[in-house]
């Protein structure tokens, strides 16, 4: 019984922390470059909402359209999985990583640095 109730605990914590998680990728159509990468447990449109809103948004020229009338910018998702906060961080930092860096992206951060990936591994935390 003990060992059973661990498990249903286990089984609960962990269900907790994972979520369906999306990595995705903004494009520019006009020169095919990446040139944001984003996670979001949310979909993606209603994420996508959230940075080209006039008011609140940091990306509203996301929704600028090319003159044949389609958006200038495409959002795609990339990668998606059950994952928890710091192999979703992980996941999202490989393609930052792949598509030029910070420097090159309109990201503002790493998701992962030297400091936080250290602290998880501290913890017990594999992110392999």
């Amino acid at each position: 019984v003990v060992v059973i109730y661990k498990y249903l605990l286990y089984v609960i914590a962990h269900n907790i922390f994972l979520n369906i998680n999306r990595i995705y990728t903004v494009t520019d159509t006009q020169t095919g470059e990446v040139v944001y990468v984003g996670k979001t447990t949310q979909d993606v449109d209603t994420r996508t909402n959230q940075h080209t809103n006039p008011k609140r948004g940091d990306h509203p020229e996301w929704n600028t359209k090319n003159p044949d009338g389609n958006l200038r910018y495409e959002i795609a998702v990339v990668d998606n999985g059950n994952w928890d906060p710091f192999q979703t961080a992980a996941r999202e930092q490989y393609y930052i990583d792949k598509y030029g860096g910070v420097k090159k992206l309109q990201n503002k951060r790493n998701e992962v640095t030297k400091k936080n990936y250290d602290n998880q591994v501290k913890q017990g935390h594999n992110p392999c």
